[in-house]
């Protein structure tokens, strides 16, 4: 049991680490902070507006057979620069590009 205590915190602190070194400024460093539980989750704004230990998962879909084509979890909160890695990973797996893409804001 301690063991695995001993290892969440190691990575709880590599964590922090590397979530200091991207960000910038002194006061965005201090407060950068992560989960011992859960090093590698982020906090981010729930629909409900509270807070709580997140990833940002995105699916791909081929709408016209109803498959699923393309997935990724992230630690950013926001999607926007999520689009062009996802159509990346299709065209990379079906060797084609998208022919249309849809974009669906979350429900709030």
């Amino acid at each position: 049991m301690r063991r695995g205590q001993q290892e969440r915190l190691e990575s709880a602190l590599d964590e922090l680490q590397k979530l200091q070194e991207r960000k910038s400024g002194e006061k965005a460093k201090s407060e950068a902070r992560v989960s011992t539980g859960d090093p590698q989750a982020r906090v981010m704004k729930q629909p409900d507006g509270g807070l709580a230990l997140s990833y940002n998962a995105q699916l791909s879909t081929d709408a016209a057979h109803g498959l699923i084509v393309g997935v990724a979890v992230t630690q950013e909160a926001n999607d926007y620069g999520q689009l062009l890695p996802a159509v990346d990973r299709i065209e990379e797996r079906l060797e084609k590009e998208p022919q249309q893409m849809v974009w669906s804001e979350p429900l709030n």
